[in-house]
């Protein structure tokens, strides 16, 4: 999961930049891995229904060689490190009460 060092360090590189706007509704990407895809379509099915949108279910090269899975979801929200450190919380405890092998973190991009 995402340190709260690495959630402030994000806060801080979006505050220097000048196309996001860490105050406002920005695309938040959460990122969930399994060996079973199946298992990470179930979950996104969950997750969907909870208001997330569902992005993919993919393997990058590192995944390939670990034969591990990866789900995003994306959701339009406004966070601070505080509320974001809670939402990763949330997410690692949904990846385990459903049997996945992990919550792998979060991107941001621009909502819309």
């Amino acid at each position: 999961m995402t340190s709260r060092a690495e959630i402030e360090g994000l806060f801080a590189a979006l505050r220097r930049g000048k196309d996001l706007d860490p105050d406002g509704t920005l695309s938040w990407g959460y990122y969930f891995v399994d060996p079973d895809p199946a298992r990470l379509q179930a979950a996104a099915d969950v997750l969907t229904g909870a208001g997330y949108e569902f992005v993919e279910i993919f393997q990058d090269r590192e995944d390939e060689e670990s034969g591990r899975w990866r789900l995003q979801v994306v959701k339009a929200e406004r966070h601070t490190a505080d509320s974001l450190e809670g939402r990763n919380a949330q997410l690692a405890g949904f990846a385990a009460r459903h049997g996945l092998a992990g919550f792998d973190g979060n991107d941001v991009g621009p909502a819309g």
